[in-house]
């Protein structure tokens, strides 16, 4: 029997160190680095698929897998392996969906145990309430994966465009934010909506003289990468369109007033914000024409 074969990928994401024992991938570790390099035509196969994923170009792979593991084990890989690409599954639903509603941390306990990720992507299996729960390879690379599948998906089904727009058309059902203005990376809970707060003008502020130029400043927070921003006044839509900003985003809007500087008025701006995993939040402020 030939020795095992160790060999490392480096992606943009982190290092795969990968050990394949006769034909077939045994092992993938994370953030992880081998001696050896992808040599054999399968090797190199292997190598390519795990570039292309990290570069958000491969949504599943097609190389031969061994892992080894428990009949449970098994069983949780399995259905692991069913969730499709950019979508999440809590442990509670894989073990209800095994027939073990009790069974959420045995779950999590099997999905910890899986030696072949991202190929069974256990990283989409999240806790209640939509919290990471825990991950070989650490919380900020299970929230990149996840983060770079929504990403890809959402751009191959819509586009850019499209994006934008039907996140203007669900901004009307949307709820104030409730996430708190500080969340730690650990503790994000990645189904509230992203926080928007008017940093300028202050609240009730009067603008004058109309007919000019007024600023808008606001600041957007989300434990997730803010994916975009976009803003409305007086059925006027004005897009700003920026991928992968940064979690804390001071955004700045610029409008002309449309009425006649005689007309007194109230003027709302409405500002609503994505990240990556598509949780949108609204924020909207009236101000005073004078």
């Amino acid at each position: 029997m030939p020795p095992d074969h160790r060999f490392t990928v480096d992606t943009r994401i982190t290092s795969f160190a990968v050990t394949i024992r006769d034909g077939a991938v045994i092992r993938i570790g994370l953030n992880e680095q081998a001696d050896g390099r992808a040599e054999s035509t399968l090797e190199r196969r292997v190598s390519a698929e795990l570039q292309e994923y990290a570069d958000g170009e491969r949504t599943s792979f097609s190389f031969p897998i061994a892992p080894e593991g428990t009949p449970f084990d098994r069983s949780v890989w399995t259905m692991v392996s069913d969730i499709p690409y950019g979508e999440t599954k809590t442990y509670g639903e894989i073990a209800s969906a095994l027939g073990k509603p009790g069974a959420a941390r045995a779950v999590g306990t099997a999905n910890g145990r899986n030696p072949v990720p991202p190929v069974i992507p256990c990283h989409r299996v999240v806790a209640v309430g939509g919290k990471l729960g825990g991950y070989g390879g650490g919380l900020d690379l299970k929230r990149r994966l996840l983060d770079l599948e929504t990403v890809r998906r959402v751009r191959g089904a819509f586009g850019v465009l499209a994006c934008c727009a039907a996140m203007l058309l669900a901004a009307a059902a949307c709820t104030e934010p409730s996430r708190p203005v500080f969340v730690e990376p650990e503790d994000a809970v990645d189904t509230l909506p992203p926080n928007i707060a008017f940093l300028t003008p202050p609240i009730g502020d009067s603008i004058f003289p109309a007919d000019t130029l007024i600023r808008v400043t606001v600041l957007v927070r989300d434990p997730s990468v803010i994916r975009s921003v976009a803003s409305s006044v007086v059925g006027e839509i004005v897009i700003q369109f920026d991928t992968e900003l940064p979690m804390d985003t001071v955004f700045t809007i610029q409008y002309p007033i449309p009425v006649d500087r005689s007309v007194n008025g109230r003027l709302e701006i409405i500002v609503v914000a994505t990240d990556t995993l598509l949780n949108l939040g609204r924020a909207a402020r009236a101000f005073i024409i004078e």
